[in-house]
């Protein structure tokens, strides 16, 4: 059976999770903003958990990232369900890092909402991530359950 592009979570014990930093640290390098900073006041992590969203492809070749960290597994499904609903209206800013790394992101209102899934050495595969992250959430569905990311599986939490 073939499976189409689809949205995955990963969930982490805590916000300060050493496994959630390289994300952390992608999405405010193509942002220029911290995915933290961004989160209206009830996503405050009370409980000390952080939840992220991917765009996968039928392939399973991730495509973007959500470009925000939430709090809880509901606020994450609600974020890729909001960035899904509104994919037209969705403004594609584009990025470049000074290196000759092309990325971009896109935001809803003035906040961002996906970045790209890793920086490009070619305009060309810039356009193309573009073009295929937005085609794919325009059909994606959600897998609304998380990978756990715990201490456990991990060695850190």
């Amino acid at each position: 059976m073939a499976m189409g592009p689809r949205v995955v979570f990963t969930q982490f014990a805590t916000a300060r999770s050493p496994k959630l930093a390289p994300w952390h640290s992608h999405s405010a390098r193509v942002t220029g903003r911290s995915p933290i900073a961004e989160l209206p006041a009830p996503l405050g992590f009370a409980d000390g958990g952080a939840v992220i969203w991917h765009l996968i492809s039928g392939n399973n070749r991730m495509l973007a990232r959500s470009a925000q960290v939430f709090g809880s597994m509901p606020e994450a499904v609600l974020g890729a369900e909001s960035a899904i609903a509104a994919v037209v209206h969705l403004v594609i800013t584009l990025v470049d890092d000074g290196r000759g790394e092309h990325g971009w992101y896109a935001k809803l209102s003035g906040t961002p909402v996906l970045t790209c899934a890793r920086w490009y050495l070619s305009e060309r595969d810039r356009r193309n991530s573009v073009e295929s992250a937005i085609t794919s959430l325009e059909t994606a569905t959600l897998r609304a359950r998380a990978t756990t990311m715990s201490p456990s599986r991990t060695g850190a939490s």
